[in-house]
Protein backbone atom coordinates (compact mmCIF):
# COMPACT_ATOMS: atom_id res chain seq x y z
CA UNK A 1 0.00 0.00 0.00
CA UNK A 2 1.18 3.20 -1.20
CA UNK A 3 1.50 5.69 1.18
CA UNK A 4 -0.84 9.24 1.26
CA UNK A 5 0.12 11.37 -1.53
CA UNK A 6 -2.24 14.96 -3.26
CA UNK A 7 -5.09 14.38 -5.30
CA UNK A 8 -6.70 17.20 -7.66
CA UNK A 9 -9.40 17.47 -5.21
CA UNK A 10 -6.58 18.63 -2.35
CA UNK A 11 -5.48 20.86 -4.78
CA UNK A 12 -8.57 22.16 -5.70
CA UNK A 13 -11.38 21.24 -3.23
CA UNK A 14 -13.35 19.23 -5.29
CA UNK A 15 -12.90 16.81 -7.69
CA UNK A 16 -13.78 17.67 -11.42
CA UNK A 17 -15.98 15.37 -13.48
CA UNK A 18 -14.29 13.87 -16.46
CA UNK A 19 -16.45 12.79 -19.26
CA UNK A 20 -14.78 10.37 -22.07
CA UNK A 21 -16.48 9.47 -25.21
CA UNK A 22 -15.25 6.95 -27.63
CA UNK A 23 -17.67 8.38 -30.27
CA UNK A 24 -19.01 5.84 -32.54
CA UNK A 25 -18.72 1.74 -33.09
CA UNK A 26 -20.37 2.28 -35.90
CA UNK A 27 -16.49 2.75 -38.13
CA UNK A 28 -15.84 -1.46 -37.39
CA UNK A 29 -19.05 -2.22 -39.63
CA UNK A 30 -17.88 0.34 -42.43
CA UNK A 31 -14.36 1.77 -43.13
CA UNK A 32 -12.98 4.09 -44.97
CA UNK A 33 -9.99 2.46 -45.92
CA UNK A 34 -11.87 -0.74 -47.11
CA UNK A 35 -9.87 -2.40 -44.80
CA UNK A 36 -12.37 -3.57 -41.74
CA UNK A 37 -9.62 -5.58 -39.96
CA UNK A 38 -7.74 -2.15 -39.76
CA UNK A 39 -10.67 -0.70 -38.61
CA UNK A 40 -11.26 -3.08 -35.68
CA UNK A 41 -7.40 -2.15 -34.55
CA UNK A 42 -8.12 1.62 -34.81
CA UNK A 43 -11.09 1.15 -32.73
CA UNK A 44 -9.00 -1.27 -29.94
CA UNK A 45 -6.62 0.99 -29.84
CA UNK A 46 -8.69 4.20 -29.37
CA UNK A 47 -10.63 1.71 -26.27
CA UNK A 48 -7.02 1.04 -25.14
CA UNK A 49 -6.40 4.50 -24.74
CA UNK A 50 -9.52 5.69 -23.10
CA UNK A 51 -8.93 2.80 -20.51
CA UNK A 52 -5.95 3.93 -19.49
CA UNK A 53 -6.72 7.54 -19.44
CA UNK A 54 -9.89 6.55 -17.19
CA UNK A 55 -7.05 4.46 -14.55
CA UNK A 56 -5.21 7.97 -14.39
CA UNK A 57 -7.72 9.88 -14.29
CA UNK A 58 -9.48 8.34 -11.21
CA UNK A 59 -5.92 7.57 -9.97
CA UNK A 60 -5.85 11.16 -9.22
CA UNK A 61 -8.94 11.66 -7.95
CA UNK A 62 -10.72 13.15 -10.95
CA UNK A 63 -15.15 11.77 -10.97
CA UNK A 64 -14.75 9.89 -14.54
CA UNK A 65 -17.84 8.78 -16.67
CA UNK A 66 -17.44 6.71 -19.71
CA UNK A 67 -20.12 8.36 -21.96
CA UNK A 68 -20.91 5.52 -24.76
CA UNK A 69 -19.55 2.16 -22.90
CA UNK A 70 -21.96 0.38 -25.19
CA UNK A 71 -20.37 -1.96 -27.72
CA UNK A 72 -23.10 -0.88 -30.11
CA UNK A 73 -23.42 2.15 -31.73
CA UNK A 74 -24.97 5.15 -29.29
CA UNK A 75 -25.87 8.36 -31.48
CA UNK A 76 -24.67 11.67 -30.83
CA UNK A 77 -27.74 12.81 -29.14
CA UNK A 78 -27.98 10.52 -26.76
CA UNK A 79 -23.76 11.16 -25.71
CA UNK A 80 -25.05 14.35 -25.15
CA UNK A 81 -27.97 14.27 -23.36
CA UNK A 82 -25.33 11.89 -21.15
CA UNK A 83 -23.08 14.48 -20.59
CA UNK A 84 -25.84 17.11 -19.89
CA UNK A 85 -27.71 14.83 -17.30
CA UNK A 86 -24.27 14.35 -15.64
CA UNK A 87 -23.16 17.44 -15.63
CA UNK A 88 -26.41 18.98 -13.93
CA UNK A 89 -26.68 15.93 -11.21
CA UNK A 90 -22.84 16.54 -10.46
CA UNK A 91 -23.43 20.60 -10.45
CA UNK A 92 -26.30 19.72 -7.62
CA UNK A 93 -23.97 18.07 -5.28
CA UNK A 94 -21.00 20.47 -6.41
CA UNK A 95 -22.67 23.84 -6.59
CA UNK A 96 -19.39 25.93 -7.17
CA UNK A 97 -18.78 29.17 -8.98
CA UNK A 98 -16.06 27.99 -11.68
CA UNK A 99 -19.14 26.16 -14.20
CA UNK A 100 -16.20 26.11 -16.65
CA UNK A 101 -14.41 23.82 -14.79
CA UNK A 102 -16.65 21.63 -12.75
CA UNK A 103 -16.62 18.74 -15.68
CA UNK A 104 -15.05 17.82 -19.19
CA UNK A 105 -15.88 16.61 -21.95
CA UNK A 106 -13.06 14.69 -23.93
CA UNK A 107 -14.32 13.03 -27.50
CA UNK A 108 -11.34 10.85 -28.70
CA UNK A 109 -10.70 9.06 -32.19
CA UNK A 110 -8.24 7.87 -34.00
CA UNK A 111 -7.63 6.74 -37.58
CA UNK A 112 -4.32 5.56 -38.83
CA UNK A 113 -5.07 4.85 -42.56
CA UNK A 114 -3.17 6.44 -45.17
CA UNK A 115 -1.39 8.36 -43.00
CA UNK A 116 2.48 9.12 -42.79
CA UNK A 117 4.18 11.84 -41.46
CA UNK A 118 4.20 15.38 -42.97
CA UNK A 119 1.74 14.65 -45.37
CA UNK A 120 -1.81 16.84 -45.33
CA UNK A 121 -4.03 14.54 -44.06
CA UNK A 122 -2.08 13.09 -41.77
CA UNK A 123 -1.36 14.88 -37.89
CA UNK A 124 -3.38 15.97 -35.28
CA UNK A 125 -6.57 18.43 -34.76
CA UNK A 126 -8.52 19.28 -31.67
CA UNK A 127 -11.99 20.72 -32.41
CA UNK A 128 -13.79 22.88 -29.55
CA UNK A 129 -17.23 25.09 -30.27
CA UNK A 130 -17.67 28.44 -31.86
CA UNK A 131 -16.40 31.01 -29.93
CA UNK A 132 -15.64 28.88 -26.81
CA UNK A 133 -12.52 30.99 -25.51
CA UNK A 134 -12.16 27.89 -22.70
CA UNK A 135 -12.82 25.00 -24.60
CA UNK A 136 -10.02 26.10 -26.98
CA UNK A 137 -7.67 26.69 -23.88
CA UNK A 138 -8.27 23.34 -22.74
CA UNK A 139 -7.78 21.94 -26.64
CA UNK A 140 -4.55 23.96 -26.69
CA UNK A 141 -2.96 22.43 -23.33
CA UNK A 142 -3.52 18.97 -24.86
CA UNK A 143 -2.68 19.59 -27.98
CA UNK A 144 0.66 20.83 -26.81
CA UNK A 145 1.33 17.82 -24.74
CA UNK A 146 0.08 15.46 -27.56
CA UNK A 147 2.73 17.01 -30.15
CA UNK A 148 5.47 18.06 -27.79
CA UNK A 149 7.68 15.16 -28.77
CA UNK A 150 6.12 14.35 -32.45
CA UNK A 151 7.90 17.71 -33.96
CA UNK A 152 6.76 15.89 -37.63
CA UNK A 153 3.35 15.80 -36.81
CA UNK A 154 1.21 17.98 -38.31
CA UNK A 155 -1.29 20.18 -35.64
CA UNK A 156 -4.13 22.31 -35.78
CA UNK A 157 -6.77 23.72 -33.49
CA UNK A 158 -9.71 24.58 -34.78
CA UNK A 159 -13.22 25.92 -34.52
CA UNK A 160 -16.51 23.23 -35.32
CA UNK A 161 -20.31 22.72 -35.25
CA UNK A 162 -19.55 19.32 -34.18
CA UNK A 163 -23.22 17.92 -32.15
CA UNK A 164 -20.93 16.87 -29.82
CA UNK A 165 -19.24 20.03 -28.72
CA UNK A 166 -22.27 22.15 -29.91
CA UNK A 167 -24.88 20.34 -27.60
CA UNK A 168 -23.31 19.61 -24.31
CA UNK A 169 -23.01 22.07 -21.67
CA UNK A 170 -19.51 22.01 -20.61
CA UNK A 171 -16.24 23.10 -21.79
CA UNK A 172 -15.68 20.25 -24.61
CA UNK A 173 -13.26 19.28 -27.37
CA UNK A 174 -12.68 16.60 -29.42
CA UNK A 175 -9.28 14.94 -30.76
CA UNK A 176 -8.86 13.80 -33.97
CA UNK A 177 -6.00 12.13 -34.67
CA UNK A 178 -4.72 10.35 -37.57
CA UNK A 179 -1.27 9.26 -37.00
CA UNK A 180 1.68 7.36 -38.57
CA UNK A 181 2.87 4.03 -39.75
CA UNK A 182 6.01 4.76 -39.07
CA UNK A 183 5.85 1.01 -37.44
CA UNK A 184 3.65 -1.83 -38.67
CA UNK A 185 -0.14 -1.37 -37.37
CA UNK A 186 -0.10 -4.78 -35.16
CA UNK A 187 3.48 -3.31 -33.60
CA UNK A 188 2.40 0.08 -32.31
CA UNK A 189 -1.18 0.49 -31.96
CA UNK A 190 -0.91 -2.53 -29.41
CA UNK A 191 2.10 -1.18 -27.94
CA UNK A 192 1.22 -0.88 -24.41
CA UNK A 193 3.88 2.23 -23.85
CA UNK A 194 2.79 4.07 -26.74
CA UNK A 195 -0.92 3.50 -25.58
CA UNK A 196 0.07 4.70 -22.56
CA UNK A 197 2.04 7.48 -23.28
CA UNK A 198 -1.07 9.44 -25.57
CA UNK A 199 -3.26 8.89 -22.32
CA UNK A 200 -0.69 10.74 -19.92
CA UNK A 201 0.10 13.47 -22.67
CA UNK A 202 -4.03 14.20 -22.72
CA UNK A 203 -4.11 13.74 -19.28
CA UNK A 204 -1.02 16.03 -18.41
CA UNK A 205 -3.41 18.86 -21.20
CA UNK A 206 -6.50 18.61 -18.61
CA UNK A 207 -4.49 19.17 -15.41
CA UNK A 208 -3.02 22.25 -16.76
CA UNK A 209 -6.39 23.58 -17.96
CA UNK A 210 -6.93 23.94 -14.35
CA UNK A 211 -3.58 25.47 -13.34
CA UNK A 212 -1.76 22.63 -12.12
CA UNK A 213 1.85 23.05 -13.82
CA UNK A 214 3.85 21.89 -11.13
CA UNK A 215 1.67 19.25 -10.13
CA UNK A 216 1.57 17.33 -13.24
CA UNK A 217 4.83 15.62 -13.71
CA UNK A 218 4.99 14.46 -9.39
CA UNK A 219 1.13 13.18 -9.77
CA UNK A 220 1.49 11.27 -12.84
CA UNK A 221 5.06 9.69 -11.68
CA UNK A 222 2.94 8.96 -8.26
CA UNK A 223 0.18 7.50 -10.24
CA UNK A 224 2.78 5.03 -12.68
CA UNK A 225 3.81 4.05 -8.81
CA UNK A 226 0.22 3.37 -7.74
CA UNK A 227 -0.62 1.67 -10.95
CA UNK A 228 2.34 -0.32 -11.28
CA UNK A 229 1.17 -1.91 -7.22
CA UNK A 230 -2.31 -2.15 -8.63
CA UNK A 231 -1.10 -4.44 -11.06
CA UNK A 232 1.35 -6.80 -8.74
CA UNK A 233 -1.05 -7.13 -6.38
CA UNK A 234 -3.61 -8.51 -8.49
CA UNK A 235 -0.99 -10.68 -10.51
CA UNK A 236 0.00 -11.81 -6.70
CA UNK A 237 -3.70 -12.44 -6.00
CA UNK A 238 -3.94 -14.42 -9.14
CA UNK A 239 -0.70 -16.17 -8.43
CA UNK A 240 -1.97 -17.36 -5.01
CA UNK A 241 -4.78 -18.57 -6.27
CA UNK A 242 -3.57 -20.68 -9.17
CA UNK A 243 -1.60 -22.23 -5.81
CA UNK A 244 -4.21 -22.31 -3.52
CA UNK A 245 -6.99 -23.07 -5.55
CA UNK A 246 -9.22 -24.69 -3.03
CA UNK A 247 -8.79 -21.85 -0.72
CA UNK A 248 -11.43 -19.58 -1.67
CA UNK A 249 -14.06 -22.22 -1.51
CA UNK A 250 -12.77 -23.26 2.44
CA UNK A 251 -13.26 -19.25 2.76
CA UNK A 252 -16.20 -19.66 1.75
CA UNK A 253 -17.18 -22.53 3.79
Amino acid sequence: MVGYYMTIKDKLGYAPLLMLDGGSIEKLNVSISGNSKHTSEEHRFKLAILNKLKLRAKSLGFAVLDISPESYHVPVSIRCNRANKAFYDYLQKNPILDKDKLALYISINYHTFGCIWGESKGGLVIYYAVNDTQSKKLGQFVLDELTKSREKMNKEIKESRLQELRDTLVKSIRIEARLSEEKPKEDWMLDEEFQDQMAKDILKGILKYYGLNEFTNTSINLTDLMIRVEQLEHKINTFEGLLNPSKKNITDN
